[in-house]
């Protein structure tokens, strides 16, 4: 029973990290959006395609 336990906080606790990255990349991602106003939006580009590439 304990191991059951143990088991679905560990489950809670992963699917909790998952969803914090979905919502980090989610930032990103509008961030990058707007940087593309700038002038610096040539050099932003390639670190918005990576995190994506890595998903």
């Amino acid at each position: 029973m304990s191991d059951q336990q143990s088991k679905k906080q560990s489950d809670q606790a992963a699917s909790v990290r998952r969803w914090i990255t979905r919502q980090l990349k989610w930032e990103e991602s509008l961030e990058s959006l707007r940087d593309l106003d700038d002038d610096s939006s040539q050099d932003r580009s390639a670190e918005v395609v990576s995190p994506t590439r890595a998903a």
